[in-house]
């Protein structure tokens, strides 16, 4: 196998103090290879710290614009219906992609981060904001589980077809 110094990036983990030099220089062929602290790999975001970080703040803002647009749609007058069907085909689906990768790892508030992105789309939706037992309403009457019910069913799949 022969790589490519040009398309090589090295991203190091430099966060648990036991490098003791930040100076590193690799190369390939006497050609000197990139090296990152954050990179995009097949849509999904990873940082030198091993966390999701970064995932999960590209995932957001990225939704937060989904969003914005779903309230338009709101504002042109589409029913609850078609309007659910635009955020599960284009919000959820999308805030769900690479979850079996980047799911387990996350903390208790980046959980409560993903599943706030849902919230306000059924706030969107309903057009009144959600209490957390109008959200488990909201949750039955659209036969929709919540992004971590979504994130768990899907790596239980991932896991049964090994």
């Amino acid at each position: 196998m022969k790589l490519n110094a040009t398309k090589t990036i090295v991203m190091m983990d430099t966060s648990r103090g036991k490098c003791k030099s930040n100076n590193w220089s690799f190369k390939i062929d006497h050609l000197p290879i990139t090296t990152c602290q954050s990179l995009k790999l097949v849509g999904i975001q990873l940082n030198y710290t091993l966390t999701w970080d970064d995932q999960v703040a590209k995932m957001t803002t990225k939704r937060s614009l989904r969003l914005r647009f779903l309230k338009n749609l709101r504002s042109f007058g589409l029913s609850q219906q078609e309007l659910l069907l635009y955020y599960k085909s284009s919000v959820r689906s999308t805030t769900e992609y690479g979850s079996v990768v980047w799911g387990p790892g996350l903390t208790t508030k980046k959980v409560r981060d993903i599943e706030t992105i849902q919230i306000r789309a059924f706030q969107n939706i309903c057009g009144r904001r959600l209490n957390a037992f109008s959200y488990e309403d909201m949750l039955l009457e659209t036969k929709t589980k919540s992004l971590k019910e979504g994130r768990v069913d899907a790596l239980l799949n991932f896991i049964s077809k090994y």
